[in-house]
C-alpha cells in the first residue's frame, strides 16, 4: 500500500472540509462584528465581508496546493497520520495568524484609532538661571 498517497488524500479531505467550514463559520459570525464595525455604513461591513472570505478562500486553497509540492513519504499508517497533521498544522498555524491580524487590523477601525499616531511633543526643558 502506498501511504504516501494515503497521507496526501487524508491531508486533502481534513483542510478541504476544514476549509469549507471555517469559511462558512467566519462568514455567518463575522457579519455581525463587521455591521457593528461599520454602523453608519452596512453596505461597507457587507463588502469586507465578502472580500475577507474570498481572501481566506483563496489564501487557503493556496496553502493547499502549495503545500502538495513538497513530497513527504509515509512509509506506515502511522507515518501517513503523521504527514497529514504536519501539513494540517502548518496550515492552520498560517491562517489562524493571519486571522488574528486581521481582526486587529478590524478592531482598531472600530475603535477609530488613527493610521499613524503623532509624536508626542516633547515637554520644554525647565528654565535654567
Amino acid at each position: 500500500m502506498n501511504y504516501t498517497l494515503v497521507a496526501t488524500l487524508a491531508y486533502l479531505a481534513a483542510a478541504i472540509g476544514m476549509t469549507l467550514y471555517v469559511g462558512r463559520t467566519l462568514r455567518v459570525h463575522g457579519r455581525p462584528f463587521l455591521a457593528e464595525a461599520f454602523r453608519d455604513k452596512p453596505e461597507l461591513a457587507d463588502a469586507i465581508n465578502v472580500l475577507l472570505n474570498t481572501g481566506f478562500y483563496l489564501l487557503n486553497f493556496g496553502i493547499i496546493g502549495a503545500s502538495l509540492k513538497f513530497v513527504l513519504e509515509a512509509n506506515t499508517f502511522v507515518e501517513a497520520i503523521n504527514v497529514a497533521g504536519y501539513r494540517l498544522g502548518i496550515e492552520l498555524l498560517t491562517i489562524g495568524a493571519i486571522h488574528f491580524f486581521n481582526m486587529r487590523m478590524i478592531n482598531k477601525v472600530r475603535k477609530g484609532e488613527p493610521k499613524h499616531r503623532p509624536a508626542p511633543n516633547p515637554e520644554p526643558a525647565p528654565a535654567t538661571t
